[in-house]
C-alpha cells in the first residue's frame, strides 16, 4: 500500500520521500516487486527505511506447526501435511542442519569422506561401500562433491555395490555438465601433497538424522522430521520453512530505463527460498 501511494506523489519530486516501517514482523506471501514508477525524481529519491532504532522483519517464511514424537527413544519429532518445498529451516531463529552423513564435528566444523576414484567412463563416482546403504527416498539423497574451491550438489540416481566399493551415479541434467566440461577438474584434490581424492558428503535422507539440530523434509509423504537441540522445545519455539524466493524484486523496463533513485535500509530480510538444487543439481565453478 505505501508503494502504491508513492507511486501518486513522486512524479515531481522537491524533496526526498520517506517511507518508514515500524517494529514487527511483515510476512510475504508473493513477491514485491518495485519498477520504474516507484524510484525518485528530479534527483531526489524515495527510501524505505526503519523508525529510529525499530526493527522491521521482513520474512518470505511459513511457521510449521502441529509437531508430535515420532520415535521417542531417538527424539526425533515430526508435523505432518507439510506441503510446502524448502531447503533451510529455523527453529527459533537459529538455522538447522539438513541431515547429512557424516556429521559435523562438536564444534561445528566440517567433516567429509573421500571419494576412491573418479569413473570418468562411467559419469559416476567410487566410493567405499562402508559409506552407502540403501536408502529410502534414494533419488532426494544429494551428494556434496568439493571441487576446486566449489561445492557441487549432485542429485543421487542411484547407488551400485561392488564389494568393498559402490559406485554413485548421479542424475541429469548435472551428471552430463559435469562430466563433459573441458575442464571438469575432478579427481585428486587441487595440490594436495601427497595426492588425496576429493571430499564430499551426503544430504537429505531420513537415515542421516542422528545427530541434535538435524531435519529431514519427506516429500513423497509430506512429513518433517526433527531431532531437537537441548533444551528446545518444538511446542515452544518458532518452526519456520522458507516458502518465497525472492523477497523485494526491483525490475526496470530495460537497460536504458532503470529504476533509479529507490533506497532501503536498516529493513532486515530474511527466510528466502532456493530450490534449484533439488531440481536439477548445482554446479557452480572457480570465478564463475
Amino acid at each position: 500500500k505505501a508503494r502504491n501511494a508513492v507511486r501518486d506523489v513522486n512524479q515531481n519530486m522537491t524533496g526526498d520521500i520517506v517511507v518508514y516501517l515500524r517494529d514487527g514482523t511483515y510476512p510475504l506471501s508473493n513477491t514485491v516487486t518495485f519498477d520504474n514508477r516507484d524510484g525518485g525524481t528530479n534527483g531526489f529519491k524515495v527510501r524505505y527505511e526503519n523508525y529510529g532504532s525499530e526493527q522491521p522483519f521482513i520474512t518470505g517464511g511459513v511457521p510449521i506447526e502441529g509437531w508430535t514424537l515420532y520415535d521417542e527413544q531417538n527424539n526425533i519429532w515430526c508435523a505432518k501435511g507439510v506441503s510446502a518445498r524448502f531447503r533451510q529451516l529455523y527453529v527459533g531463529g537459529k538455522k538447522a542442519i539438513r541431515a547429512r552423513y557424516p556429521n559435523l564435528e562438536s564444534d561445528g566444523s566440517h567433516n567429509f569422506f573421500r571419494l576412491t576414484k573418479v569413473d570418468s567412463t562411467g559419469r559416476a563416482f567410487d566410493v567405499s561401500s562402508s559409506y552407502t546403504a540403501d536408502w529410502k527416498n534414494m533419488n532426494k539423497v544429494e551428494m556434496h562433491l568439493m571441487i576446486a574451491w566449489a561445492d557441487a550438489v549432485l542429485r543421487v540416481e542411484k547407488i551400485e555395490k561392488n564389494g568393498t566399493t559402490s559406485k554413485v551415479i548421479p542424475q541429469d541434467p548435472e551428471r552430463s555438465k559435469l562430466f563433459r566440461r573441458k575442464y571438469p577438474m575432478l579427481g585428486a584434490a587441487f595440490m594436495s601433497n601427497p595426492p588425496k581424492q576429493q571430499c564430499f558428503y551426503f544430504e537429505n535422507a531420513y537415515e542421516f538424522i542422528d545427530q541434535p539440530g538435524e531435519w529431514y523434509l519427506d516429500e513423497s509423504a509430506d512429513i518433517l522430521y526433527y531431532k531437537p537441540r537441548t533444551g528446545e522445545s518444538l511446542t515452544g519455539s518458532v518452526v519456520v520453512a522458507p516458502n518465497i524466493g525472492t523477497l523485494f524484486e526491483i525490475k526496470g523496463e530495460s537497460t536504458k530505463n532503470k529504476v533509479q533513485d529507490l533506497t532501503f535500509k536498516g529493513l532486515i530480510f530474511a527466510h528466502s527460498n532456493y530450490l534449484r538444487p533439488g531440481k536439477e543439481g548445482f554446479l557452480d565453478l572457480q570465478a564463475g
